[in-house]
């Protein structure tokens, strides 16, 4: 019904609530006026109706602009520590807005949440304490391509709207509550301990899985533990809560303490802990759940863990109405499902039949191995669909990976907190007890390279479509409903169900101009064959790695069979590079132009690939090569050239399909349209990638005149310092009668060629 309620809320009216409440209360009437359901269910529609309006307040646009001077007063709910600044979240904070366009006016208003980004992280902040700072409203970030990460969408399902960054945090009142002041207290102490007692990349590690804390956390050790698909015990999960919370409950109870005390000290206690680490989604969850199964001991009633888990769901969407859009909801609600819904199907299908067949083996190895394997199958089925939409890749052997990761979890878990706690007193005896984590995560590194380096350990399988996962799931639940039915039907049903979800359909013919920022970044797609056009920025940091690889990963892309570096300025091969480097796409070749002089980045870009062991081929005009059913020519640089810069020495692609041409010019210079004028090698094209992303000094007339592009695509940051594109090029462009399409508008920019159709589009306006 919550879950109802948020749908209803996202886009329906509230006529549409009217009809849906009154119908269900209706329906719920005459259930109980034949005695068939109970009474409280008619409880169950107005659970709806609030959820609905939870989501109708959740979805109301902020009043506030952007860029606006603001002073901000708030009580401080989250400090999340980070590398260089810490984030702070306040919710309902007071906000004094000077809008100068207004003629100064000040105005006073409340808005459901601002993350303040402060770089003076030495002041200490718990969550309670009011503060006061000044700063810019920013909005978040959008993702400009597909496949990358949306800031935007992310902090709204946290109920975050705006961010300001600051330097000046003031506090005017401290958070006096003696528990809370004493349960931070502790976490800090219990954070330098890790710092003292752990090594290497032990104590990031320790503080994550204790603490909640990443801020230490190794980065690379976070990356081999996702791509291992082990990441989940650096999250406070319901793992951890079970073995602090469950293991001091029923410590308690075998020292016979009665069960209301055993419930109040594990609730202080676990509650606490919630606070100490953050309260996440994860933990929230865990949390709640574990509080109604020892309330449930107390009374002496039966925990029915789906009542549990739908609760905690309902809690969480009541609180956060956008979160049904986070994928870390999901895949920690999903992984529960998975455990209690699918495992006993696979118990049953799998190891009951090899009870009958193999009795004496199965005797031996059926309780710890099998019940892991069982959990492990189930969660990694129920959650696989939220995997590939968030990371689009899933790890092959994470399955039989957490057979050697969760048993030991216990004890890493147990040596994390006596070597911290003992090592806030004593070191030597703090650094002995966190001896046993320390073997624990080596052995864990060990094994994740191991498996890393079998092959196809991870699958590049892109983010499925909507209607892909909803059969997936209903295809799953047909397989459940016929567990005990039909072995035969089961097997049938998860395999299309995986089919399914895995189906990809590759297209005639589609370019996606990516919008890197202040570069340039081209993707071509012909009947599964993949072209790359350099992959560059001068505005956005690691380009490659926060751009270029999760959209060729969304698209469900493992290899680019020719990557194309028109020339060697940084702004078009600092993200290529990257992803050389990085090795998760391979590259079947690397096409450089023929020059005579080059330069040292063309010869680390050189060097890049050779050590990536991708091969080489040099191109010059009049070349040719094919990647699907697309023509590849060179048009320039020839080989007689004399250029006078990097730019002017672009390599100048045509790219034909059927009736479609396309001219790809990097950034080349009028001297170099020039040369090509006097070749006579130019003619009339569909499509333009313009050149310099609107120099005013490229693209000239001549040029424009002898290729009369009836679309031009314009490559360029938002705002950027160059003033790109120049006016006088949009002048030209539109004397020739050509619609232009530029990425600091659009976002990336996408051609779809089917026959002789040719759509044109521009992702910001697709979402």
């Amino acid at each position: 019904m919550v879950l109802l309620g948020v749908l209803l809320g996202s886009g329906a009216g509230r006529g549409w609530l009217l009809a849906v409440f009154l119908s269900l209360s209706l329906m719920i009437l005459c259930l109980i006026y034949h005695k068939k359901v109970w009474k409280w269910y008619l409880l169950f529609p107005c659970f709806m109706a609030v959820a609905f309006f939870r989501m109708e307040w959740a979805n109301e646009p902020s009043a506030l602009g952007e860029n606006l001077s603001c002073e901000i007063v708030g009580k401080v709910n989250k400090v999340v520590e980070k590398d260089e600044y810490r984030q702070i979240y306040l919710y309902q904070p007071q906000v004094l807005v000077s809008d100068e366009d207004l003629s100064g006016t000040r105005q006073n208003m409340t808005i459901k949440g601002i993350l303040v980004q402060d770089k003076n992280t030495a002041q200490e902040l718990i969550p309670g304490d009011v503060i006061f700072c000044k700063g810019v409203l920013c909005d978040f970030e959008k993702a400009r391509n597909p496949g990358n990460f949306d800031s935007y969408e992310y902090y709204q399902t946290l109920n975050i709207d705006k961010y300001v960054w600051t330097e000046q945090v003031e506090i005017w009142k401290k958070n006096e509550n003696l528990w809370i002041r004493g349960i931070f207290a502790f976490k800090k102490m219990l954070k330098d301990s890790y710092r003292k007692i752990g090594t290497g990349a032990d104590a990031g590690i320790y503080a994550s899985i204790v603490l909640g804390d990443k801020s230490m956390l190794d980065a690379d050790i976070r990356m081999l533990y996702q791509i291992n698909g082990i990441a989940h015990i650096l999250a406070i999960s319901g793992l951890h809560v079970s073995i602090l919370g469950m293991g001091l409950y029923q410590t308690l109870r075998k020292c016979c303490v009665p069960f209301l005390p055993c419930f109040l000290i594990c609730s202080l206690l676990i509650v606490s802990y919630g606070i100490m680490t953050g309260n996440s989604i994860s933990s929230i969850r865990a949390i709640s759940m574990f509080l109604l199964a020892v309330f449930a001991n107390v009374l002496g009633r039966t925990y029915d863990i789906l009542s549990a888990l739908a609760f905690s769901a309902s809690l969480l969407i009541l609180i956060f109405p956008k979160i049904i859009y986070n994928s870390g909801f999901w895949l920690s609600f999903l992984a529960v499902a998975g455990i209690v819904v699918i495992k006993p199907v696979i118990d049953y299908v799998f190891w009951n039949e090899c009870q009958v067949r193999k009795k004496k083996i199965t005797l031996r190895i059926r309780s710890p191995l099998l019940s892991s394997l069982s959990a492990s199958r189930s969660v990694s089925i129920a959650t696989l669909p939220v995997l590939l939409v968030s990371y689009y890749e899933v790890p092959l052997y994470a399955v039989f990976l957490n057979l050697f990761v969760l048993p030991l979890m216990g004890l890493l878990m147990m040596s994390a907190v006596c070597g911290g706690i003992v090592g806030i007193f004593f070191l030597i005896p703090g650094v002995f007890f966190a001896g046993a984590g320390h073997y624990i995560l080596q052995f864990y590194e060990i094994i994740c390279h191991f498996f890393l380096n079998l092959p196809n350990a991870v699958l590049i399988l892109g983010k499925p479509h909507l209607l892909q996962i909803l059969f997936y799931y209903l295809s799953l639940a047909a397989a459940c409903v016929f567990a005990q039915k039909s072995r035969k039907k089961v097997l049938f049903l998860t395999v299309l169900a995986l089919f399914l979800l895995m189906l990809r359909f590759p297209k005639d013919c589609q370019i996606r101009m990516l919008d890197v920022g202040q570069g340039d970044g081209i993707h071509v797609s012909s009947d599964g064959w993949n072209l790359f056009v350099d992959g560059g920025s001068s505005s956005e940091k690691k380009v490659g790695t926060y751009r270029i690889i999760p959209y060729l990963k969304s698209q469900g892309i493992r290899k680019i069979d020719f990557w194309v570096m028109t020339h060697a300025d940084a702004d078009h091969i600092n993200g290529m590079t990257e992803v050389f480097l990085d090795g998760q796409i391979k590259i079947g070749c690397l096409v450089m132009p023929t020059i005579k002089e080059k330069s040292n980045q063309y010869l680390e870009v050189e060097e890049a690939a050779q050590r990536a062991k991708i091969p080489i081929y040099y191109i010059q005009a009049g070349k040719e090569f094919t990647c699907g059913k697309v023509k590849v020519s060179c048009l320039h640089p020839a080989g007689d050239y004399e250029f006078h810069s990097e730019n002017d020495s672009s390599t100048v692609l045509k790219l034909s399909y059927g009736e479609m041409d396309m001219l790809l010019t990097g950034d080349i210079e009028e001297t170099g349209e020039q040369s090509m004028l006097s070749r006579e090698v130019l003619s009339d094209v569909e499509i333009l990638k313009v050149s310099h992303h609107g120099s005013r000094y490229s693209t000239g007339p001549d040029f424009l005149s002898a290729v009369k592009p009836e679309i031009a695509l314009i490559s360029c940051a938002q705002k950027n310092s160059y003033g790109h594109p120049h006016k006088e090029l949009l002048e030209r462009l539109e004397e020739v009668g050509t619609k232009v399409f530029r990425t600091d508008e659009s976002g990336a920019i996408e051609i779809k060629i089917e026959g002789d159709e040719m759509v044109v589009s521009g992702y910001m306006s697709q979402k």
